[in-house]
């Protein structure tokens, strides 16, 4: 499995479950996502990278912002790499979604830890993820999600391929 998109599909499942907390928040239509790729990868340090992910989104409800984006991805219980992205627009109609952010190695974490990750087993990760959530008529929320589980997720957006 490629590391790379994996960690995109990860992205766009987070997306895919707002998506899904939107619809009963806002009474949205329902979001579609098309394809997505990883546009740029650029390291800060031994410990960080920037990066940039780009999802096409069909969507019939209204626009929204998701802002003060955060996470931690869990690695058998121990924080392993923790992230954040800045302000998502999602339009109304077909749009191409960007998300820029970056991602660190937790506190105890070395580059050895992350090479031990070619031998991935996505039932070893959890994510919690939080969030403010803007809609175009200006309602704004919190939206949080404490111990997602990567296999779950990794499920859920290959059955919506």
């Amino acid at each position: 499995m490629n590391r790379p998109k994996s960690l995109a599909g990860i992205v766009l499942a987070v997306i895919l479950l707002v998506g899904a907390e939107l619809d009963s928040y806002a009474q949205l239509g329902s979001l579609h996502f098309g394809s997505y790729r990883i546009t740029s990868i650029l390291p800060r340090s031994f410990r960080s990278v920037d990066g940039e992910l780009q999802v096409e989104c069909s969507n019939r409800g209204q626009a929204f912002v998701m802002s003060d984006i955060e996470g931690v991805v869990y690695k058998l219980g121990r924080p392993f790499v923790s992230g954040h992205a800045g302000p998502v627009t999602v339009g109304k109609g077909k749009t191409t979604v960007v998300v820029d952010g970056n991602a660190t190695l937790c506190e105890g974490i070395s580059l050895w830890d992350v090479l031990e990750c070619l031998a991935f087993n996505a039932s070893d990760y959890m994510i919690d993820v939080s969030m403010t959530i803007t809609m175009a008529d200006g309602r704004s929320r919190h939206f949080s999600r404490k111990g997602m589980s990567v296999a779950a997720i990794l499920r859920n957006v290959r059955s919506h391929k």
